[in-house]
């Protein structure tokens, strides 16, 4: 049974992420931006990859995943938090006017200090709580959102772990799933302006890469790491840019969920930073998409970092691809000598 629900959990996470990308190279075609489109579908084919080769872990780890105790104590703890992050959240940003990327920072920031055996599922529920009151106007609304999002956070416990973003994907479910259940239909935002789009860049690439500093080499966990960086960026950027600094903020809170990611998935700065550049690139093409719902920056990431991964194990392949064909040339010289 536990394995029957950990694989529904693996296609449900698979199916947001590349449901998502696939609407942002949509996307892409419609605006006409070849090159950038063409660079879209590689990711995408690299998301796709990488996906394939955690499905083969998921099915040769089926013994692990019965042992999963989803549902125990700890797994109640686990949705309780997720749910209690998600109201928290709601009403620290639209009744103390926080704004959701200070509220989701705040809210992690607590969870990682106050609350460290569930700070994890606290910190999705906050992804959660970022949706827009004018698509879940109610908390009723946003409780439905947060129940889907619990309950797909404890069945997936055992699958895509280590990938930053993980969470806001589960989150997205949760807004998506509750839109379509209480008729609240999400809303559709409009294009960003391409001048924009060095500074979402190099907010993008900061906001990751100063996430996993913190993180692999500081020590600090990621969930501190990742609030950390949403109040700071919800606090700094708009003071830096005044007509600009709001959008920044929410790049910079989207990257750092890149930065999340474990080392043992991704390894050292230089690929978070390529993770970085990944989520800058979806986020502008995709920031038209499904807006007011919550989890859509983290779905972002998530789909980055792996498809990131996807392209460090190309470059693995191609590369050991290479160092055979060099010995079987050198072969022949070996047996003459």
């Amino acid at each position: 049974m536990e394995f029957r629900l950990s694989v529904i959990s693996f296609a449900v996470l698979s199916l947001m992420v590349i449901w998502l990308f696939v609407q942002s190279v949509l996307n892409s075609l419609h605006l006409g931006f070849g090159s950038l489109t063409l660079v879209k579908v590689v990711v995408l084919l690299l998301l796709v990859h990488r996906l394939r080769l955690e499905w083969v872990a998921v099915r040769n780890a089926r013994g692990a995943l019965l042992e999963n105790p989803m549902f125990g104590p700890e797994g109640i703890g686990q949705f309780m938090a997720v749910v209690l992050g998600t109201l928290g959240t709601f009403f620290l940003s639209h009744q103390f006017g926080l704004g959701a990327v200070l509220a989701a920072g705040a809210v992690g920031i607590t969870a990682s200090l106050q609350f460290r055996k569930f700070q994890v599922p606290a910190y999705c529920g906050a992804f959660v709580g970022m949706a827009c009151n004018a698509v879940f106007f109610t908390y009723f609304h946003i409780l439905v959102a947060g129940i889907l999002g619990g309950v797909l956070f404890v069945l997936g416990t055992g699958v895509l772990n280590g990938f930053g973003g993980k969470l806001g994907t589960i989150a997205f479910f949760g807004t998506v799933g509750a839109s379509v259940l209480t008729v609240s239909p999400l809303q559709e935002g409009t294009a960003l302006s391409l001048d924009t789009t060095l500074l979402i860049t190099v907010c993008s690439v900061l906001g990751a890469v100063l996430t996993h500093i913190m993180t692999a080499r500081a020590g600090f966990g990621p969930v501190f790491s990742s609030g950390f960086m949403g109040v700071l960026g919800g606090v700094m950027l708009p003071y830096l840019f005044l007509e600009t600094g709001g959008l920044l903020a929410v790049v910079f809170f989207c990257a750092s969920f890149a930065g999340m990611t474990a080392p043992n998935r991704l390894s050292g700065e230089k690929a978070i930073a390529v993770a970085g550049l990944c989520t800058a690139l979806f986020f502008v093409y995709s920031f038209p998409l499904f807006a007011g719902s919550g989890g859509k920056l983290g779905t972002i990431a998530f789909g980055s970092t792996i498809a990131v991964a996807g392209a460090l194990d190309v470059r693995d392949r191609v590369w050991a691809w290479l160092e055979g064909s060099r010995d079987q040339s050198r072969q022949p010289e070996r047996e003459a000598a």
